[in-house]
């Protein structure tokens, strides 16, 4: 099992709508919202890391109103 923490940067006020399109992604597990530098973390898993990483790399970071991600792998 491949697992990741993705720390997401939005857009001002645009949280909630970032959160409501990620719960439609399978490889998602859990989502948070948080204050401070990132405004959403989320537990990614999946059965491959390039699963995890394609779910990364061509839909959370392709979402509107996300300017940045730091992603925290786990073994």
């Amino acid at each position: 099992m491949a697992l990741a923490f993705v720390m997401i940067s939005c857009d001002y006020g645009q949280e909630k709508r970032v959160i409501d399109e990620m719960k439609s992604l399978i490889p998602v597990k859990q989502i948070e919202e948080t204050v401070g530098v990132y405004d959403i973390i989320a537990k990614v898993e999946s059965k491959t890391l390039d699963k995890v990483k394609e779910t990364i790399n061509t839909q959370i970071q392709k979402m509107d109103n996300v300017r940045s991600t730091l992603t925290l792998f786990v073994n």
